[in-house]
């Protein structure tokens, strides 16, 4: 009934040895390679050293046109999803840019700021600012700052790529109700007037 207790006690044998080994440095590798690319825990990760700044929302400063019919926008050549780079906004660290866009879409990406009609909303951290303006005569909305990030990233792209510092740019994106909106990015020490 007793088996051998050469049996149980069975060291592998050579071939098996190294088949374990092989294996072992698969499990290494495979688990190495694993923790390079995991995101740490919210708890573990390291804070920003420049928090958000939030200020808004603000009346334009350039009088509202008399003439326009009220839900209609002044002309601003702009059409959906068109960029204009530049500005003269002044130039701001694109890591600045790039942190303030990561707050906006990761912090807490669906809360809504309100944007009256005529007035602005904007963001910063450190050298760069992203203003929201809605520039509708009598027509109010809500901007969710995922959609103020968005708007960053667009400008970044087609205005900035590549480069440490940048002018900015404009670009059209919009609130939950649907109104077109205008995503200004510049330096942090402009104001958003229009």
């Amino acid at each position: 009934l007793h088996s051998h207790p050469s049996i149980i006690l069975d060291f592998p044998s050579l071939q098996n040895r190294a088949f374990i080994m092989y294996i072992s440095s698969l499990l290494t590798i495979a688990l190495g390679a694993l923790a390079t690319n995991a995101v740490p825990l919210e708890s573990s990760a390291a804070s920003s050293a420049l928090e958000m700044v939030q200020e808004g929302p603000f009346p334009l400063t350039q009088p509202k046109p008399t003439t326009a019919p009220q839900s209609k926008l002044p002309t601003t050549g702009l059409e959906k999803r068109t960029t204009g780079c530049g500005g003269g906004f002044g130039s701001y660290n694109q890591a600045d840019a790039n942190e303030l866009q990561r707050q906006l879409q990761n912090n807490n990406p669906e809360n809504l700021v309100y944007l009256p009609a005529w007035s602005a909303f904007s963001w910063s951290v450190g050298t760069a600012k992203v203003c929201a303006i809605n520039m509708y005569l009598s027509d109010n909305t809500h901007v969710k700052e995922w959609e103020a990030g968005w708007g960053m990233g667009y400008v970044r792209d087609m205005c900035c790529a590549g480069k440490s510092s940048c002018t900015g740019g404009i670009c059209s994106g919009h609130g939950d109700s649907g109104l077109s909106v205008d995503f200004r990015v510049q330096n942090s020490a402009r104001s958003c007037s229009w």
